[in-house]
């Protein structure tokens, strides 16, 4: 058996490779920009597969991680998203359902409305921005399409290479910036991406599971995360924001404002216990000062 993690150079992707390596787990990924060794190219838009693909077999499992995920750009770029997406989204579900073996997908809590926060598997989607849309029709294409799947929606990732996107280094950012805005509504998981990797890896035996949420149970409003971003800099006397609410940030399109999860049913399968948010500001905090 192979375990396939298509996007394996990305934030996520990159984790949960060392992590299936450590299992013992032989493991092939791919990349689509950010070429890394021992890696095969891959391009979702693609209508062709590389030859690594031509191999995947029933016994395999695949990871499919590869996503334009920045919803700002999304927003900007629809048509260019679509392709990758949702297209070439749903042609590789395609191609992956004709070789009979299991696909997991990365899907987002962009899925849910954030009105009421603490989703759970079984809360019914209602995406506001195009992201969550493009998500949510391949979730649905999935239960609509496949028999073999397993559903992943996370939160806020916090990894430890500066080139991927983080939301505590989008908050540093900010606070360096003057009429930098926070709200005092609106909340959200942050998660390791290492533990993420390693809740990810377990799914590979866990056969039967057909949607899970894994992300860390506790959350930050988001001023809170911008205080303990200006505890933790050594640049703190360079920030500062001003506190508000949601719905007077100025986003280009809507977001959904109570963006945490409900890990419950994973914990129960899995028992692991993730880092804590302040932690993990602190040490990404401590990386951002260091190449400031």
């Amino acid at each position: 058996m192979k375990v396939y993690v298509i996007g394996a150079s990305g934030l996520i992707g990159s984790s949960l490779c060392g992590n299936l390596l450590e299992k013992g787990y032989k493991t092939v990924g791919s990349y689509f920009k950010n070429k890394k060794k021992n890696l095969f190219k891959y391009d979702l838009s693609d209508t062709t597969y590389p030859k690594e693909l031509l191999n995947v077999s029933k016994e395999d499992t695949v990871f499919l991680m590869s996503a334009v995920s920045n919803p700002s750009w999304i927003y900007a770029n629809q048509y260019s998203s679509f392709l990758i997406n949702v297209e070439g989204t749903k042609r590789f579900v395609d191609f992956i359902n004709n070789r009979g073996c299991r696909l997991i997908f990365m899907s987002s809590v962009e899925v849910f409305d954030g009105n009421k926060g603490n989703y759970c598997e079984n809360d019914k989607p209602n995406p506001l921005n195009v992201y969550g849309h493009m998500k949510k029709e391949v979730e649905d294409y999935l239960v609509n399409h496949s028999q073999h799947f397993c559903i992943v929606r996370t939160g806020w990732n916090v990894g430890w290479n500066l080139d991927h996107r983080c939301v505590v280094t989008l908050t540093y950012e900010t606070l360096m910036k003057p009429g930098a805005l926070m709200a005092t509504d609106n909340n959200f998981s942050i998660t390791d991406v290492d533990d993420t990797s390693k809740c990810l890896a377990e799914l590979v035996e866990h056969k039967f599971v057909k949607c899970c949420h894994i992300a860390s149970e506790k959350s930050l409003l988001r001023f809170e995360l911008a205080d303990l971003v200006m505890q933790y800099s050594k640049h703190s006397e360079k920030m500062n924001y001003q506190k508000t609410t949601f719905d007077k940030i100025p986003y280009t399109e809507k977001r959904s404002r109570l963006n945490n999860l409900d890990n419950s049913y994973f914990r129960s399968l899995y028992n692991y216990s993730y880092k804590n948010p302040e932690d993990i500001v602190k040490r990404k905090v401590e990386l951002l000062d260091d190449n400031f």
